[in-house]
């Protein structure tokens, strides 16, 4: 009897044991999943808009042709690389589409920060647009833009290339 009850004792602690082990295991996973490993915007930095070509024409509309050479830094704060599809990038004034930007598909790295460059083509009747010239004589042109990029994230472990959700 007495192996019994030295048998139990020790299947006691070993359970307590085992089951202490498992809940700081659990405890340390749950905190990593919802802080570090949790899912976060990228930071989006606008770095440099360069004129490409500027033309003006006043015969027979008033109008307006440039392009403008963007280059957009991302920072994927992220433990998964990201890819997105073929996308556009909006440009808007006062709520009208001046004009729009290709980008094309490309994947951002974990943890890594990856430039992305466009070319914005805007072809402006000055007509239809009349605060546009006021603005410009004032000084200050307020533009408005906009980018939605559609992808998936990989596991950053991943060699397959799962889709990562």
């Amino acid at each position: 009897m007495s192996c019994a009850l030295k048998c139990s004792k020790g299947l006691k602690i070993c359970c307590a044991v085992t089951s202490i082990f498992l809940i700081v295991v659990l405890v340390i996973l749950l905190v990593l999943f919802l802080t570090d490993f949790k899912r976060k915007d990228p930071t989006i930095t606008l770095q440099s808009v360069k004129f490409g070509r500027f033309f003006f024409d006043v015969s027979p509309i008033i109008d307006l042709n440039a392009s403008l050479a963007i280059l957009v830094t991302v920072d994927n704060p992220n433990h998964g690389s990201f890819t997105y599809q073929n996308s556009t990038a909006y440009l808007n004034y006062r709520g009208r589409l001046l004009a729009e930007a290709p980008l094309l598909e490309d994947t951002i790295p974990a943890l890594k920060s990856h430039n992305i460059t466009t070319l914005l083509n805007v072809y402006v009747d000055v007509t239809q647009v009349p605060d546009l010239l006021g603005d410009y004589l004032s000084g200050i042109i307020n533009f408005t833009s906009s980018t939605t990029l559609v992808g998936w994230r990989y596991c950053h472990n991943s060699k397959s290339g799962q889709n990562g959700g």
